[in-house]
C-alpha cells in the first residue's frame, strides 16, 4: 500500500494521506508517492518460507484490498506476495475497431500488480489516411510523422497507475479508409 506525502516549498513535511478522501493541498505543495514494493516483499516472504525465523508465528497484512483505495494493492498483488511469489506484470495495448474507419487504443493491465501509466505508445499507420486523432485519460498526441502517431502520458496525476485488471481507452484515430494499425509501448523517463 502507499501514501502521498506533502511538502511545502521549503521542503518541510506538511502531512500525508492514504486511504479515505484525498486532501486538497495548496499550489506550492510538492507531493511524493511512497508505495510498498510488492517484489521486495514477495522476496522477504519467500526467504521466510525457506528459512523461517525461530520466533516468527505469522505475518499480519494491514490495509487489506478494497476497490476504492487507489493507494492499496489489489487482491491479485497481495495473493502473489503472500505466496512469496513476484506478482506477474503484463501491460499491453489493444486496438479495437468499433466502427469502420475508427480505431480505439486500449491500454490493458492483465497482470497482478499496478503499473505506471508514464508510457509512450507508437501507433504505426499511414498519416495520409488519418483524418483525426486524439488522446484520452491524460494521454496526448505528441508527434506525428508520415507513418506513425505517438501517444504519451501527460496527465496531471504524476502518480497515475493502471491497476491490475483494468482496461483504459487512451486514444482514437479516424481514417479515410478501413485499415489496421500496429502499436509499440515504451516507458517514459521520469
Amino acid at each position: 500500500y502507499g501514501y502521498l506525502l506533502a511538502f511545502d516549498k521549503e521542503g518541510h513535511f506538511m502531512g500525508l494521506t492514504a486511504e479515505g478522501p484525498s486532501r486538497v493541498w495548496g499550489k506550492d505543495t510538492t507531493l511524493r508517492a511512497v508505495r510498498a514494493d510488492p517484489i521486495s516483499l514477495a522476496r522477504l516472504v519467500q526467504a521466510w518460507q525457506q528459512d523461517r525465523p525461530y520466533n516468527l508465528q505469522g505475518v499480519i497484512w494491514y490495509r487489506l484490498p478494497i476497490e476504492s483505495d487507489r493507494l492499496n494493492w489489489k487482491w491479485a498483488t497481495l495473493s502473489a506476495v503472500m505466496a512469496g511469489r513476484k506478482p506477474h506484470e503484463s501491460l499491453r495495448v489493444e486496438v479495437e475497431y468499433p466502427k469502420p474507419k475508427l480505431a480505439e487504443i486500449i491500454l490493458v493491465n492483465d497482470g497482478e500488480t499496478d503499473l505506471s501509466t508514464k508510457l509512450g505508445i507508437k501507433i504505426a499507420c499511414p498519416q495520409q489516411e488519418v483524418i483525426a486523432s486524439d488522446g484520452l485519460r491524460g494521454y496526448i498526441i505528441t508527434k506525428t510523422n508520415p507513418v506513425s502517431i505517438y501517444l504519451e502520458y501527460h496527465g496531471e496525476n504524476r502518480f497515475s497507475t493502471i491497476r491490475a485488471g483494468e482496461r483504459w481507452k487512451i486514444g482514437w484515430i479516424r481514417f479515410r479508409c478501413e485499415m489496421e494499425v500496429e502499436t509499440h509501448v515504451s516507458k517514459l523517463q521520469p
